[in-house]
């Protein structure tokens, strides 16, 4: 797969979700203030401030799974999968960075491992959204597009606030042939602040594919 199908493929990055909690310690402060950097756009300035955060606490499961998250942004899958090892080391049970490892799989071609951790994910946290996603787009690209309206439409169930899993799911119902679900989601997507819309537009002009 190029990098523009690539990219496109990889439109369930997962977002960012720092624990709410009542008091939060240092640490939990720290990081939010490191999710605001990473949300804005500054994936470099995240990754730096990320490195010197798990400096500080390097048992922070979910300071290492940002980091991998800001790594694999960058293309720097190999810092990205040892962020991850990590992660899981110190929590078997971190979601997230379970479907991290997963979507590394599915760009290096390796669908089977992909949907395994995946699947995995799910039944860590049934309720992470992003993982749900991830496998709607894995659906899409092995054709199972039935299976991948599910999996999409689970995700918005779960986080209606997503543009990217707003996005997903426009795409999904683009290729289940729903046209007005299409152009609904897409508007949505937009609405939430999807940026790459002119992305979404080429797939349904069949100037870019998801597929293998």
């Amino acid at each position: 797969m190029d990098g523009m199908k690539r990219a496109v493929a990889a439109l369930a990055v997962l977002l960012l979700l720092a624990a709410c909690r009542e008091a939060k310690s240092p640490a939990d402060r720290r990081l939010d203030e490191i999710a605001r950097v990473y949300r804005h756009g500054d994936t470099s300035q995240a990754v730096t401030q990320l490195k010197e955060f798990v400096r500080t606490y390097p048992t922070h499961d979910l300071g290492w799974t940002i980091l991998g998250h800001a790594y694999e942004d960058l293309d720097q899958d190999r810092n990205a999968a040892d962020s991850y090892r990590r992660a899981l080391a110190l929590n078997p049970k971190r979601a997230e960075a379970e479907t991290g490892m997963g979507i590394l799989a599915r760009k290096r071609g390796d669908d089977e491992e992909a949907m395994r951790r995946y699947r995995h994910a799910t039944e860590l946290n049934p309720k992470y959204a992003q993982v749900w996603s991830s496998m709607a787009v894995l659906a899409l690209r092995r054709g199972e597009d039935k299976e991948a309206l599910r999996y999409a439409e689970k995700a918005w169930e779960l986080d209606d606030e997503d543009p990217a899993i707003a996005a997903n799911l426009a795409i999904v119902y683009h290729y289940n042939g729903n046209t007005a679900k299409r152009d609904e989601l897409t508007g949505k997507a937009k609405d939430l602040g999807y940026q790459k819309i002119d992305r979404l537009q080429e797939i349904y002009r069949g100037e870019m594919t998801i597929r293998k």
